[in-house]
Parts: C-alpha cells; structure tokens; sequence
C-alpha cells in the first residue's frame, strides 16, 4: 500500500504512524514493563496525523487498521501480539475458530465464527454481518477509499470495462452472483475465490472483511461512525482533528477474545497535534502524557536532544519500519528501455549516502529488495555485485557500452521533502560520475496522483517510490508495484510507476501466489525480487526506520511490525 507517510524531514516526522517490534542504536527492545499490568487507568494515543476513516471497509491507513482492529472492529483473524517478530508473524483467529479451512488449495475457504462476539448493543456478530460487510467493497460508487481485495479475487463475473458484475448491498445489482461468491451456512462463512489463494487468511485480517450491521449503515455517513463489536467502543462522536474517548464495550466478553486484554478502562485518541509538541510531551513526561503512546515519529533532527534526556532512552524504540523507498525506471524512456543503461543506474546508485543524508541508520537501513525486511519473503541480494554504495567506475563502462550518448540525460522525479532533496542531490553526484546528466525534480505531496498519469509518462526517467505491504504478505508488495495486467491501462501505470510489461514475470507472480507451502512461497517471491532487480525493473533504496517515545506509566508496551509497524494496542496498559 502506498501511505502519505513519508520521510520528510525538519520538524515532520519521519513516518506517521509505522513502526515494528525490532530494535536497534541502542534503543530498547520494543517492550517496557514496570511490575505486573493491571486493569484500569486512562491510555493516552498523542499523533500528528488525522484519520479519514473509521469506517471498516474504508479504513486504509495501516496505523488506523491496527488501532482500528484492537479497539472495535475484529476480523477473522489477526496477528497475534508479541515481543519478537516470530510471535508477531503468527496468524492466529479472532471472530472466526480458526485460521481457515481450504479442500481445493486456497480456492475456497471456510470460517466458523465464535460463539460470544457481540455488538455494542448487545446483539450477537452474526455471519450475515461479515458477509454484508464484505459486500460493502463493492459499492465504489458510494464508498471510496480502502482496500479491493474482494472485487480482485472473489469469484464474481466481471464487465466487459472489468468492473464488477455486482455493484454492491445498496444497488444490489449482481446480488445473485455476490450469494453464490459468499454464503453462511449457519456460523460457517464460505468464501468462494476466483483462483487458488493459499494467502487468504491472512487477508482477511484486514478490517475490510470486519463485520457491518445493516441496520447501522449510512453509506458514505459511515466514513468517522464507530459502532463496535470489540472491547471498546466510542463515547459521543469522533472529532476529525480533535480526536475521541473510547469506553468498554460492556457486551465485549474476554473469554471470547483470546487477543486483546483490555487493560485500560479508557483508551483517548488526541489527533492533530504538532510533531514537535508531541516529543517535547513525551520527554517531559509529565501527569496525563506519563501514561501517553504515540504513532508520530521523532523528527531526525530531534532524535539526539530527546534521547539526551534522562530516562527518554528506556521509553524509547527505533524499530524497522514496512515502509520500503525505492526507484523505478521508466521503460517508457528511451534511455531506461536500454537495458545496460537501467543496470548502469543501479550500480552507480548509492544507498548508503542516500542513509546518511536521510539521518543516518536511526532513520532507514539501505536495502537491496523491494520486499521488506520485516516480511517472511525478506532475503539480501547483490545483484551487480557493487555493495551497498555501487560502483560508478563499473557502471560506467556498462553504460558506454549501451550505444547511448555520454553523458546520458536523467531526468529524476521524486516526493520533495528537506532530507530527501538532500539524499537525492548525493544519488546524483555518484550517477554522474558513472556518466549520466542528472536532473532532479521534486514534486508536493500530490505526487502519486501526478506520475501515474499517462499524460507525465513521458516527463521523466526515473520515479521514486514507497511501498509496503497490506497484510505481512509479499502478495501486497510484488503484484501491486509490478503486475501489469492490474496496473497498466490507457489511463497510466497505477502503482507500476516504470510501466514495468513482463508477461514472464506476470506469470510467475500468479504461480507463486498460488504455493501452497509458506515457506515455497516466500521464497518464490523473494525469487522475483531479485530478478526484477537485476533486470533493473527496480532499484531499492531503504528501509525506513522510526523513533518512537512513551510515557513511564505504560507497561507491556510493544510494535507490531505486520500491523503496519503501529503501537500494539492489544495487550498496552498504564497500571
């Protein structure tokens, strides 16, 4: 998913809101207790960023899906909390029994619900709630935003335009052949999929496959509404750039939810706030803020004053985020369509200058792979064999041997940001010297909206990019960026912003998709990584990396690195 959450710089936080559970330069393991956690108490949540959406199948932000989904909105299954990335990478059920049942290698699958989930109002989580609310992706004309997975991979005929043949639960057009795709039989919610899809499960951890009662829906009223079938649920009404207060669910039943503990009798989310206040709030540590979290990162430039100070650096991490930056080359360009020229970039590219521009190793590692150290698919290549800061000499020779004329224009178009002009001014001073003329043009935070259009494939290049994965699959990361069939139309590149058109490749995705054995599939998809990188389809930069701070009164405090790296809110508590 590509997130606004981005490495910015000066007094903006380095990401918004995405974390993981690992630690590094010093800072703590991710978890801090002192004495045993008790119920009770108010937790505070203090963030910069505002939400667009509560609503479950709009919800997008993959900080807002992981408080989302620890507070109110339970799916069918969901990563369970933990200290270490193999507790954190386990999927385990939620509303349903079990991880899933499949008979036919991932084309249809089965989901027994619980007995006990309840609404706010007392009223049982029913299998016809999850499937209303799976049949809520399907309205695009009246709620945008969110994640598709159902209209992809559902097996429901499509339009000759490619649009789904069922238009949703108010229009009710193809209603038939949503009945045929999703049924309940009983508490058994029977999923039917268009292809073999060994990773489902693990997609409907997203609060886009939550349950809805259609008796509470409003279409796009929805979008800030909070009806709860979790532990907490919402006091009065959710303030867009103020925040909330979220009380007990009284009907929520812990013997029925092996996940959360519910610690806090409150959880109040302030949303909005300025960064710098944030971290001056966490220092300080003072009354309310001592039992305060937050999913706004240390700003850079601040990280050094605020570990300074005493006692900041036991409540902090500085976890490895799933957020991945990384460049494509625009094979629409006549330069980076030559082979030798794409690999003559790669090797010239310099990630380790392009770290110690960003801030250093507390702010993104330099990677190699598309593919996020935080996943299971996660494996370190060297595709030309130059290291982590290239070799411009090497890349030199190869590109005088592409026919092309020296020096080779490059016009490179990035996300504008103070750290980032800075890190790409040291990318341009290594390209040149390999033989390229570089010219860079940042561009506001309209960005994706802007390069994907058809109309600039031809204005640059090369495109910098962001990405990480939906779901803790690499099915969220290889498709999206590089899927053709899915992301090339007359209209632009979608999220292959290098109009990147490999059948063999495409063909490899869908067959690596459909393995059943994890561990096969993993390395399938870490398999096509390192092959798009050594085509040059791809040139990975970093893993960004986030500073967090918290008060002294919160215990059982960790990261989930699959959660969208976000405060786990599961088990938190501030006595």
């Amino acid at each position: 998913m590509l997130t606004p959450s981005v490495l910015t710089g000066g007094a903006v936080a380095v990401v918004l809101g995405l974390v993981a559970c690992s630690s590094g330069e010093g800072q703590g393991e991710g978890v801090r207790s002192a004495g045993p956690a008790q119920r009770g108490g108010i937790l505070r949540v203090l963030d910069e960023g505002t939400v667009l959406s509560w609503d479950p199948q709009r919800v997008y932000s993959t900080s807002d899906m992981s408080v989302a989904n620890r507070l109110f909105s339970r799916t069918l299954t969901t990563f369970a909390p933990g200290t270490t990335r193999d507790q954190q990478r386990a999927l385990v059920p939620d509303l349903a029994r079990d991880t899933g049942i499949t008979g036919d290698g991932g084309r249809t699958w089965s989901f027994v619900l619980r007995e006990g989930a309840a609404w706010q109002d007392g009223r049982p989580v029913t299998c016809a709630d999850v499937k209303y609310g799976i049949s809520r992706q399907f309205a695009v004309d009246r709620l945008q935003g969110g994640p598709q997975y159902g209209l992809r991979y559902l097996d429901i005929p499509r339009n000759p335009d490619g649009s789904s043949r069922y238009a949703g639960p108010y229009r009710r057009t193809g209603q038939g052949l949503f009945d045929k795709a999703v049924s309940c039989r009983g508490s058994t919610l029977v999923v039917r999929l268009n292809q073999p899809l060994p990773d489902f499960n693990r997609m409907v951890s997203l609060p886009a496959f939550s349950p809805f009662r259609a008796d509470h829906d409003q279409g796009s009223g929805s979008n800030l509404e909070v009806f709860s079938n979790g532990p907490y649920m919402l006091k009065g009404a959710w303030k867009s750039g103020t925040g909330g207060v979220f009380v007990r669910n009284p009907h929520w039943d812990a013997a029925q939810d092996p996940i959360r503990k519910a610690y806090p009798d409150q959880v109040a989310i302030s949303e909005g706030l300025d960064t710098q206040q944030v971290v001056q709030r966490l220092v300080a540590d003072r009354g309310d803020d001592a039992a305060a979290v937050t999913q706004t990162s240390v700003p850079p430039a601040a990280v050094e004053s605020a570990l300074a100070a005493p006692g900041v650096r036991a409540r902090s991490t500085n976890p490895l985020s799933p957020l991945v930056e990384y460049l494509a080359p625009n094979l629409k360009s006549p330069s980076m369509a030559n082979a030798k020229a794409r690999q003559a970039l790669a090797m010239s590219t310099d990630r380790t200058a392009y770290v110690g521009a960003m801030g250093g190793t507390r702010t993104a590692v330099p990677t190699t792979a598309v593919i996020s150290q935080t996943l299971d698919a996660y494996r370190p290549f060297d595709p030309f064999g130059v290291g982590l800061s290239g070799d411009p000499g090497r890349a030199k020779v190869l590109l005088q041997q592409s026919g092309l004329t020296s020096p080779v224009p490059l016009r490179v178009v990035y996300r504008k940001g103070i750290l980032r002009d800075r890190a790409m001014a040291a990318l341009k001073a290594r390209w040149e010297q390999a033989g390229f003329a570089v010219t860079l043009t940042p561009l506001d935070s309209r960005y994706t909206t802007t390069v994907n259009q058809a109309a600039y494939a031809n204005r640059a290049d090369v495109f910098w990019g962001l990405w990480e994965a939906d779901f803790g699959s690499a099915l969220t990361m290889i498709p999206p960026l590089f899927d053709s069939r899915v992301n090339l139309s007359a209209a632009g590149s979608g999220q292959d912003l290098g109009y990147l058109n490999n059948p063999a490749l495409n063909a490899r995705m869908d067959a690596a998709a459909r393995l059943r054995d994890d561990a096969a599939r993993a390395r399938a998809w870490g398999d096509l990584d390192e092959a798009i990188a050594r085509m040059a389809g791809s040139v990975a930069l970093v893993n960004q990396r986030s500073v967090f701070l918290h008060g002294s009164a919160v215990k059982n405090y960790s990261d989930h690195e699959l959660l969208g790296g976000s405060v786990d809110l599961a088990q938190i508590a501030v006595r």
